[in-house]
């Protein structure tokens, strides 16, 4: 009834089931009412495949209220980082700054629209987003990994006035210490953004088949249903020059 659809019980109660690798899975009545589309016939079931973590994404984007002109950084650059910078540029951000520790990553996220790069591992990004913005700081901030310290360092990074929104989880007992001041005289919102829910499917549809968001650019390995350990194993490597792993069927 407020919008929270994603921390609603139901939600849970209608996953479906066994699971999405499974050869075939029974979705509940709510789903088929709410949740499902129609793929067109321009899509292909690989675009089709990014829906779900498209989806996410969006409702982040919704949740953090990108206005035109922002500066937007988004911290971690994988898959759904990569989702969040075409988002940012499709909603006319004026800066766009992707930091990962990945050169990769880094480098597909410039292909992807970033405007600017920060590496974190060899640089320090309160002063490089500072650089940036001409002291500024970033008016929207996603952080897109699981590291508690990032959670921390972006509040530092934001402009006042400013938002940062956590889309990363964590373990139950992770606590994130942050400059109190900062949510309180800068007006810093720091915020969180869960799974998806059924209003962001038809948008990310329409974003996917008009390559707003370039689901094939960002799919960097393929994989048989047989293969899926070692397509997990490569998902999970940070070694791997991996962005999204494609499951497709024997």
């Amino acid at each position: 009834m407020r919008g929270n659809h994603t921390v609603c019980r139901q939600w849970k109660e209608t996953n479906i089931e066994p699971g999405g690798f499974s050869e075939y899975i029974k979705v509940s009545a709510l789903h088929v009412k709410h949740t499902m589309v129609k793929i067109p016939e321009s899509m292909s079931y690989e675009q089709a495949a990014m829906m779900e973590p498209a989806a996410c994404a969006q409702r982040a984007v919704e949740r953090a209220g990108i206005r035109p002109g922002d500066t937007v950084m988004v911290v971690g650059a994988g898959m759904v980082g990569a989702i969040f910078i075409q988002l940012a540029k499709a909603y006319r951000a004026g800066l766009v700054i992707a930091n990962d520790v990945s050169e990769f990553r880094l480098e597909m996220s410039r292909r992807l629209g970033a405007d600017k790069l920060i590496n974190g591992a060899k640089q320090d990004m309160k002063k490089s987003v500072m650089e940036m913005t001409d002291g500024r700081g970033a008016d929207v901030i996603f952080v897109a990994a699981a590291v508690p310290s990032l959670v921390s360092a972006a509040v530092e990074c934001a402009a006042k006035g400013g938002t940062v929104l956590s889309f990363a989880l964590f373990s139950d007992d992770v606590k994130i210490p942050v400059i109190a001041n900062r949510i309180c005289m800068d007006e810093v919102s720091l915020i969180g953004s869960y799974s998806s829910a059924p209003f962001e499917y038809p948008t990310v549809l329409e974003f996917i088949n008009k390559k707003v968001i370039d689901a094939e650019a960002m799919i960097t390995h393929r994989f048989p249903l047989g293969q899926l350990n070692e397509a997990i194993r490569t998902a999970a490597d940070p070694e791997e020059k991996c962005l999204k792993v494609m499951i497709t069927p024997d």
